[in-house]
């Protein structure tokens, strides 16, 4: 029988969370970066072994297809199978991604509440890993349709300004749709990104929650209400990192990976957990004082 500790998904029920902390507070850029810096400080094992893993999975399949643009004229079918063998590779690395990020965020949950860390928990989440790759497939459709809902009607008013521009300039067709588009354009895309903000809790829940991929979808867009501003901060200073990181030589990215995940784990822990029980964990005791009082 397996040791390796992953939350029970045996009863799919409603979170039942009796929130200590705020969303819009637990999941400041402060408290998560903070948190999850001393969550890496603590466990440097399981942070270098889950940025490692995930950095490789995500470098690994860009290398090997750019590695056939290197080799020498006269090995097409070469080239050609390095190009397909790293999309394939890419494939498979995408949801490999999902598993392993469930099982890093289930690992350092497992720290926060317990004390301890097993490194193998970050390969070894099956049931975790298979409810965020459901979720984050869930999402990927919920996306493209609400995409094409929102933004479908200031893409047309451009297509039929660009028909009368293209048949017949002159016809004066082109300004009114053209102009609507541009509105529209205006109008929705501060609504996507209003929309699109629960996206950011979604694996978190499906990690560490007992419950299905449409009930993590609920739960994430519920969660966010009146936190959405400061989960978008939170998503700009993490993408502003992750291209300061690519910008040098990528290897920072073995330690900002494991930090934002398991200050995202953190920061979920401290929504989801009575005040009462909080104070009792010696790593939010010591960490996140000024959040219990």
């Amino acid at each position: 029988m397996s040791d390796v500790w992953e939350p029970q998904r045996a009863e799919a029920e409603p979170v039942q969370v009796a929130e200590a902390i705020p969303v819009n507070q637990a999941f400041s850029v402060d408290v998560v970066f903070r948190l999850g810096w001393s969550a890496v400080q603590r466990q440097p094992g399981l942070a270098l072994a889950a940025g490692g893993a995930l950095f490789a999975l995500q470098v690994v399949p860009q290398l090997v297809q750019q590695f056939s643009s290197l080799l020498p004229d006269g090995n097409e079918v070469l080239q050609l199978g390095f190009a397909f063998g790293g999309m394939a590779l890419g494939l498979v690395a995408s949801v490999a991604v999902q598993f392993c990020t469930a099982g890093v965020m289930v690992a350092f949950q497992r720290f926060f509440l317990e004390g301890e860390a097993d490194i193998g928990t970050v390969f070894t989440s099956w049931r975790a890993g298979l409810n965020v790759l459901i979720a984050m497939l869930l999402v990927g459709f919920a996306v493209v349709l609400g995409g094409l809902v929102l933004f479908g009607p200031g893409l047309a008013a451009f297509g039929y300004a660009l028909y009368w521009f293209v048949t017949d300039p002159s016809s004066g067709q082109i300004a009114l749709p053209f102009a609507l588009g541009v509105v529209w354009l205006l109008l929705a895309t501060p609504t996507w990104v209003y929309a699109t903000q629960f996206l950011q809790l979604v694996p978190v829940i499906a990690a560490l929650e007992p419950i299905g991929p449409v009930d993590v979808l609920t739960e994430a867009w519920e969660r966010t209400n009146g936190a959405r501003l400061t989960l978008f901060v939170l998503q700009l200073v993490y993408v502003f990192a992750t291209v300061l990181s690519l910008c040098v030589c990528l290897l920072p990215l073995i330690v900002l990976i494991p930090t934002y995940l398991a200050g995202m784990t953190a920061a979920w822990t401290l929504v989801s957990k009575p005040s009462a029980e909080l104070k009792k964990l010696e790593f939010f005791a010591e960490n996140a004082p000024d959040l219990l009082t």
